[in-house]
């Protein structure tokens, strides 16, 4: 799954300095994507599962998302230069995981950030800061409930391993044998 406009590709290995790929659970991503879709986890789950995963943007764009596992092995065969951030380590320390992410763009350009940037970003950045912005309209990511018509909230908890609380036992199996390899890969399983 690539990114492209006219037939121009931007994230091909020719144009693209480098990858900072941030990955989730695909657990949890399930429960994510359901809140935001305003579906239902069983429907949630079969279409994370398949390839052809598509959603309308509107009434004439389709937009092809494909499984959990297309898209992750899609951005991790561009190794050079590639940063993989898992959501669950962004969660748990930010502030290494920004560390990390700076020294890795100061591979390619030269930036100085001082500690306060870095705890600006941290504190202007929490979740309960991100959730306020979206209720006062500055998050423009919001969904409309197709049945309803009402905006559906983007941020829901920002917790992780919310399936364990929310999946029952017939889903986590359906997820973990189909992204076996990538969870444990990812470690995940």
């Amino acid at each position: 799954l690539r990114c492209g406009i006219n037939n121009y590709t931007f994230t091909n290995k020719n144009n693209t300095a480098a990858v900072i790929y941030l990955v989730r659970d695909p657990r949890d991503v399930l429960i994510s994507y359901a809140e935001h879709s305003a579906y239902a986890i069983k429907d949630t789950s079969i279409d994370m599962m398949t390839s052809d995963n598509c959603i309308f943007t509107n009434k004439n764009l389709v937009n092809l998302l494909g499984s959990w596992s297309d898209h992750y092995n899609s951005w991790k065969i561009i190794n050079k230069n590639f940063l993989l951030i898992k959501y669950e380590d962004l969660i748990e320390n930010k502030k290494k995981e920004i560390i990390k992410i700076l020294g890795f763009i100061n591979n390619f350009t030269k930036i100085s950030v001082s500690e306060e940037k870095i705890n600006n970003c941290i504190n202007t950045t929490t979740f309960e800061n991100m959730k306020n912005m979206e209720e006062k309209g500055f998050f423009e990511e919001q969904a409309i409930d197709e049945k309803t018509g009402k905006k559906i909230n983007f941020f829901h908890k920002g917790k992780n391993n919310q399936w364990k609380d929310f999946l029952d036992t017939s889903t986590i199996k359906k997820i973990e044998e189909n992204f076996e390899t990538e969870m444990k890969e990812l470690k995940y399983i």
